[in-house]
């Protein structure tokens, strides 16, 4: 028996896969133009830093931490400053056999203002600030 493809069926497929692809790299100008990420070594356990980055989220009235992981040493925050809204991950990772490195990277929600003055850097730096004090 002969398979038959009608045209419709075939037309459907193919822009469902145009489709995906324009999604992707949609996904992939986003973030590059919106995303700044920073890495920091830091001399002591994850434990500790864990806690640490969460004080410094937490005592800026800015940050609102949405969800922090135990188990993956991970912190998730948002960053609320009209004309800029972010959210924010923080993830630790054990570097050596006593220091820590943490990735902290920070996606800006698109807008006039971000695409002219950059903000994500201020929020990594304002972040970076808090959690040196």
């Amino acid at each position: 028996m002969n398979a038959t493809v009608y045209p419709e069926q075939h037309s459907k497929a193919a822009y469902i896969r145009a489709s995906l692809a324009l999604w992707r790299f949609a996904k992939n100008a986003y973030m590059w133009l919106f995303s700044t990420d920073t890495t920091v070594v830091v001399g002591g356990g994850r434990d500790a830093w864990l806690q640490r980055c969460s004080d410094a989220l937490n005592a800026n009235a800015r940050f609102s931490i949405e969800s922090v992981s135990e188990d993956d040493y991970q912190l998730k925050a948002k960053y609320h400053r009209p004309p800029v809204w972010a959210t924010m991950t923080v993830t630790l990772v054990p570097e050596g056999s006593d220091s820590t490195r943490i990735n902290a990277s920070v996606t800006v929600l698109p807008n006039g203002f971000t695409l002219i003055f950059g903000p994500g850097k201020r929020v990594l730096a304002r972040f970076t600030r808090a959690l040196g004090e």
